[in-house]
């Protein structure tokens, strides 16, 4: 885990999707944190910011929603780069999520692959992802 390299919260009530997911984003050299749920969540922002957070919808006690609702109550906070990670396809969810100005919204299931890939570009890590190697 390198912290330069940028700092995750994956915040989602099914173990196993946290699981996979943060095998991956360690895999490619990012520090991450797991929450099961939006209280967890805000305690972990509160303590530490993160570089991005990957936040699915519907969890116990705080929805993501919820999170989304208290993350501008302090500047910090309401600069985090926010990916939502939901099971809800519907166009008015995923249009509530584009009211919170989140950087994107990817639906359950979803592709690894395309996940990493937007984590690296947020994150500005594309150069080292290149499957051909550097030139």
């Amino acid at each position: 885990m390198n912290d330069a390299r940028g700092h995750v919260l994956v915040v989602d009530d099914e173990k196993r999707t946290c699981d996979v997911i943060c095998f991956n984003v360690e895999a490619r050299g990012y520090s991450v944190d797991v929450a099961l749920d939006g209280d967890s969540a805000l305690r972990k922002v509160a303590a530490r910011i993160p570089d991005l957070m990957i936040l699915d919808i519907d969890m116990p006690r705080v929805s993501g929603w919820e999170v989304l609702d208290l993350l501008p109550g302090d500047e910090q906070m309401s600069r985090i780069p926010v990916v939502i990670l939901s099971g809800r396809d519907s166009p008015q969810d995923i249009a509530t999520g584009w009211n919170y100005e989140i950087l994107t919204y990817f639906t359950k299931p979803f592709d690894m692959s395309d996940l990493m890939g937007f984590i690296d570009r947020v994150l500005g890590n594309t150069d080292e992802c290149d499957e051909d190697g550097p030139e």
